[in-house]
């Protein structure tokens, strides 16, 4: 996870929580807007880890965003690690 970590800027710009999902089929997903407890039994629970942003500087939230973070993508920006 080191790698990770080091990309997502953990521990001093993003924060590491592990969540618990539930892995559902593509049918299940877009027939269902809520998953019954039945339905529940009968999926894989796994743990995720994710990187939640909580403590910001408010100015980021009026920098330039982009629709697409490919490095690729039609901003012209690609990822350049430092």
């Amino acid at each position: 996870m080191t790698h990770i970590d080091n990309f997502e800027g953990y521990p001093d710009l993003y924060q590491r929580d592990i969540i618990r999902v539930y892995i559902m089929s593509q049918a299940e997903h877009e027939y269902s807007t809520e998953m019954s407890s039945d339905a529940k039994e009968k999926q894989e629970l796994v743990e995720c880890s994710t990187y939640l942003l909580k403590n910001f500087d408010k100015d980021l939230l009026h920098k330039e965003t982009f629709s697409s973070y490919d490095s690729s993508g039609l901003h012209g920006k690609p990822y350049r690690p430092e």
